[in-house]
């Protein structure tokens, strides 16, 4: 390549490169979802920590969350929600090269667009964050900001009924016993496809 070849890619390169910084800026933000009021969902932390002796302590990964604090005050951070054994979920943020923990009492919300550009909010319950990652006719929560349904520890009946922990008991009076292949699925502890049936009736 010759010295006029290699300035015309150069040249090039900067175009594309501001081009792409000047559109980012004024690309609108995604619109937040709105779910309505939710109350406070009381999901003990013992329920939190019994499904997580299952799974690997470091599943989060970091991600730019959008942080909204009790005060109203929001911003936005790059961090993990860090997952533990003898205390709730919590999230670390650095302010004037100061680190501090938040944990789901001191916000309103956290949330972070996805790779599709959805918006997953998180609602503090009273150990961790959940997001919603599925609708139907029982609303499935996660502890993790991840789409899809990997990670569900909450669920609610459709309409503004209570969030509460995923377990035998309250999955069985949301659906009923109407169907005893869904309800097999209960006994087996196949708590997901359950949910999946339910929702598709």
């Amino acid at each position: 390549m010759d010295m006029k070849a290699k300035r015309r890619f150069i040249v090039l390169v900067l175009f594309i490169s501001l081009f792409v910084k000047s559109y980012a800026q004024f690309v609108p933000p995604p619109t937040m979802p709105n779910y309505g009021a939710l109350q406070r969902p009381n999901i003990p932390y013992s329920h939190n920590f019994n499904y997580l002796n299952n799974v690997q302590r470091d599943i989060s990964a970091k991600y730019l969350f959008t942080i909204t604090l009790q005060n109203d005050s929001t911003f936005t951070t790059r961090t993990r929600i860090i997952l533990s054994d003898t205390a709730y979920h919590s999230i670390v943020v650095k302010h004037k090269k100061a680190k501090q923990t938040l944990f789901p009492e001191n916000t309103k919300s956290i949330s972070r667009v996805d790779y599709d550009g959805k918006v997953l909010i998180g609602i503090p319950a009273d150990s961790c964050w959940l997001f919603k990652c599925d609708a139907g006719r029982i609303n499935s929560y996660s502890f993790l900001a991840e789409p899809g349904i990997n990670y569900v520890i909450a669920i609610q009946k459709a309409g503004n009924n209570p969030i509460v922990p995923l377990t035998k008991e309250n999955l069985k009076l949301m659906i009923g016993t109407d169907d005893s292949k869904i309800l097999e699925f209960i006994e087996r502890k196949k708590f997901i496809k359950a949910i999946e049936l339910y929702n598709k009736k």
